[in-house]
């Protein structure tokens, strides 16, 4: 399956966090297990695209990420497992197109968001707290239709609250690298 991801993400304090999460009680909890691939020379990386299997209700989805203008292009793929023997023809075929070798492929490392996520009109809310290397931080996105609408959304969302934040500067993944460097 391919869709368009836009989406507009802030960091919050975890107090904020909490303030969140008792603000809008119906939100729907679920974990979601991250495990991240990547190359030992980056090629992921140096090709604009990422790579994870996510597991989430017990079940397994192959994500390939390609940057797009506005947003990401997502391939997505259900699978049976998490290592990347699990990686479909399709993605095998993606990553060739990026100049991404399978069998230099290996799991960098596991991320876990606790998230909640609930709806306003079409926009997807989500409030997150994701641990990996030692490192828990909380972000709030808006995955929205367009950037404009998702960042306003957000701010409809936190004003209210006096939620002070800052645009997150890198993605998950890209704080899940920058823990490892540390």
């Amino acid at each position: 399956m391919e869709n368009i991801e836009i989406e507009y993400k802030v960091m919050i304090s975890k107090q904020d966090f909490n303030r969140l999460i008792k603000a809008y009680p119906n939100a729907e909890l679920m974990e979601q297990i991250n495990h991240y691939f990547e190359t030992p020379n980056n090629d992921c990386k140096k090709n604009d695209i990422a790579l994870r299997i996510r597991t989430v209700n017990n079940k397994n989805i192959i994500t390939l990420k390609e940057r797009l203008i506005e947003g990401k292009l997502e391939h997505e793929f259900y699978c049976d497992g998490t290592s990347k023997e699990y990686l479909n023809d399709e993605i095998k075929a993606l990553l060739d197109k990026h100049h991404v070798d399978y069998d230099e492929l290996i799991e960098i490392g596991i991320l876990t968001t606790y998230r909640h996520e609930f709806k306003i009109d079409d926009n997807v809310i989500c409030f997150d707290e994701s641990h990996y290397n030692g490192v828990i931080d909380y972000e709030v996105e808006c995955e929205s239709d367009s950037m404009k609408h998702a960042q306003k959304m957000i701010k409809s969302i936190l004003k209210p609250l006096g939620i002070k934040y800052k645009k997150s500067k890198h993605s998950k993944l890209g704080r899940f690298k920058r823990s490892m460097a540390h």
